[in-house]
């Protein structure tokens, strides 16, 4: 019974490693051609990896960053808003979730974004879209007021 138990752990621990092995060559294979500017590509990879029920951060965040490459600001939306939902401390998730909102126009969006990563830190280039945002609204009130706490502006 000893025997057998070992034996099914074993399978279990190769299995594992061969399936970690398969994703980190695949996510390596989707980086190069993003890179390269093949980013339907580096999508269809990506995708693949993607399991319901699942979140595997790092081939969300190369799945979103390959789509805001390829200008579906929609579908990066949608995966940054989940990852800076499941990863709320991570500050380039709200940068690049704020970036896809502003080029999506949705620039109420887009400064709800820019402020949750203003708590944590007062990124000057975070500052000035937030101001861009506002200033698309023809707010121009607040938009002078993250203007001007924005150095070199």
């Amino acid at each position: 019974m000893k025997r057998l138990l070992t034996a099914a752990l074993l399978v279990c621990a190769a299995t594992l490693q061969a399936q970690t092995t398969h994703r980190d060559s695949v996510l390596a294979e989707a980086r190069y051609l993003k890179s390269i500017y093949r980013t339907d590509d580096a999508i269809e990879k990506l995708s693949a990896l993607v399991q319901p029920g699942a979140m595997d951060e790092g081939v969300l965040a190369e799945l979103a960053d390959c789509h805001f490459q390829s200008g579906a600001y929609e579908d990066a939306a949608g995966t940054y808003f989940l990852l800076s939902s499941k990863a709320p401390d991570n500050l380039l998730y709200h940068i690049r979730l704020m970036q896809a909102y502003f080029r999506l126009k949705a620039y109420p969006q887009s400064i709800q974004a820019g402020r949750a990563v203003l708590q944590q830190d007062s990124i000057p280039a975070v500052l000035s879209f937030v101001g861009d945002s506002f200033r698309q609204l023809e707010q121009t009130d607040s938009a002078l007021w993250y203007y001007r706490r924005s150095p070199g502006l």
